[in-house]
């Protein structure tokens, strides 16, 4: 099979790489971004010539680690500061929204132990329960940074997307936010118990 073109692997793993970057905060995108995209460019531009598409993979399951971590952190650091995106109460409201599952969670863990304890239960299908639990927080994570992202929009009336600028089309945001990642997630808080007792009897 021949391999992919370095020109056709550079440019889609670029426009990945800049879709990607949209999780950072805006600040720190107009500081830096320039800068990481070219990184990227330099490291991916390298990684295949040396590896072609197994080192490439590679590459970018780095990058996503790096990327889910410094953007995480450079969240924290800007609500420290204060950057303005939202306000106390409205950062509040964005919490207990993407947090909503977890709560779910502990509340079924004090009425009912038993039934949560079905997901930690030692069996070969054991794996299945711990990635659920972790596309739980992964989708808890997601749920804050997407209602995050509809506020930063919000404060910028002059993007590509007028109507976005507007408080209706933020809270239509945040909306679609809550039902791609919080609504799963609960699916899973509660379903995951009763998915683990059917996989550990296949089993």
């Amino acid at each position: 099979m021949q391999p992919l073109p370095l020109s056709s692997v550079l440019s889609a793993s670029e426009k990945l790489y800049r879709l990607l970057l949209f999780v950072y905060p805006p600040a720190y995108r107009r500081e830096y971004g320039p800068l990481m995209i070219q990184a990227c460019r330099d490291l991916c531009r390298n990684t295949y010539r040396q590896r072609k598409a197994v080192g490439l993979v590679s590459l970018w399951v780095r990058l996503l680690v790096d990327l889910v971590t410094s953007a995480a952190r450079q969240h924290l650091d800007a609500l420290r500061e204060g950057d303005g995106i939202m306000t106390k109460r409205e950062h509040f409201l964005v919490v207990v929204a993407a947090a909503l599952p977890l709560v779910l969670w502990l509340v079924l863990s004090v009425v009912n132990p038993l039934f949560v304890s079905r997901m930690f239960v030692d069996s070969s299908a054991q794996p299945w329960g711990w990635i659920m639990i972790a596309a739980v927080f992964i989708l808890v994570g997601l749920a804050y940074l997407a209602q995050r992202k509809a506020f930063e929009l919000a404060g910028q009336p002059g993007s590509a997307n007028r109507a976005i600028g507007r408080p209706f089309g933020r809270d239509v945001l945040r909306a679609v936010s809550i039902g791609l990642f919080v609504l799963p997630a609960i699916a899973l808080v509660l379903l995951g118990p009763a998915i683990m007792t059917l996989l550990a009897a296949d089993f």
